[in-house]
């Protein structure tokens, strides 16, 4: 039985095929999505997959194509040469198709794709102390009426 999880943190989405119990005997399937960023000026920084999985000889092979990016060029990768990376500059939508291979004795447990996202920057240091600054006030015109 396979599931896919998504899952989001710190500007980095992940889309994560999980096989359990690992695939035994052969194995070829096909995973086809689409990602976008919608209604925010930011866009994708890169792409990476990685793969896990054993063998007692020969390893589990991913075959990645994402269109949106290096002119969707394929890059491969097994569990040897995982994870693998690509750049993603100033993307805002990509279309994923990763073939996944194995046969016995090759077993596939997981395969992982990641993207991460521009995300804004911490609250500059003149707002927060603006903020900071405002928020005094308020509390002393609490604590003022309070007190009457």
């Amino acid at each position: 039985m396979s599931k896919i999880f998504v899952d989001e943190f710190d500007g980095v989405w992940t889309v994560t095929t999980d096989f359990n119990p690992d695939t035994t005997g052969s194995l070829n399937g096909t995973l086809k999505y689409n990602v976008a960023i919608v209604g925010t000026p930011y866009t994708f920084k890169q792409t990476e997959v990685s793969l896990s999985g054993f063998a007692t000889t020969g390893n589990p092979l991913l075959t990645s194509t994402i269109t949106g990016i290096d002119g969707g060029n394929a890059f491969i990768a097994d569990v040897n040469t995982s994870p693998v990376k690509t750049y993603a500059n100033n993307t805002k939508s990509i279309t994923v198709s990763q073939q996944f291979t194995a046969s016995s004795p090759r077993r596939l447990a997981s395969f992982t794709t990641s993207f991460s996202q521009e995300v804004p920057g911490p609250l500059p240091l003149l707002g927060a102390a603006a903020a900071f600054g405002f928020s005094r006030r308020l509390r002393s015109r609490i604590k003022t009426s309070a007190a009457a």
